[in-house]
């Protein structure tokens, strides 16, 4: 059964998309080829994003969904600028306010 899309839910994949783009082009490419050469030697295949949601990039991974609706959800500035869509940032803001 598919995952009804929220209002929460929606923002946490935008937010997930804004934190990779500001991920360098570098970066990702970098990631990548070491997936690349590291999957050559694994015995058990696992797939880029199973291997970015683990370990990130150097560490590095935007928070996880629970996180993200205790500190980036509540901030007003961001979601606005987020969604850059009055409709939806009205929608977002009768959910706040529930």
């Amino acid at each position: 059964m598919e995952e009804i899309m929220t209002i929460k839910k929606l923002l946490y994949r935008l937010y997930r998309l804004d934190w990779m783009r500001r991920i360098s082009t570098e970066r990702m490419m970098d990631f990548l080829k070491t997936y690349y050469e590291d999957s050559k030697m694994d015995t058990e295949p696992t797939t880029p994003e199973e291997v970015l949601e683990e370990f990130g990039f150097d560490g590095e991974l935007y928070v996880s969904y629970e996180e993200f609706l205790e500190s980036e959800y509540l901030d007003k500035d961001y979601i606005k600028g987020l969604l850059n869509n009055d409709d939806l940032y009205n929608e977002y803001l009768a959910d706040l306010a529930v």
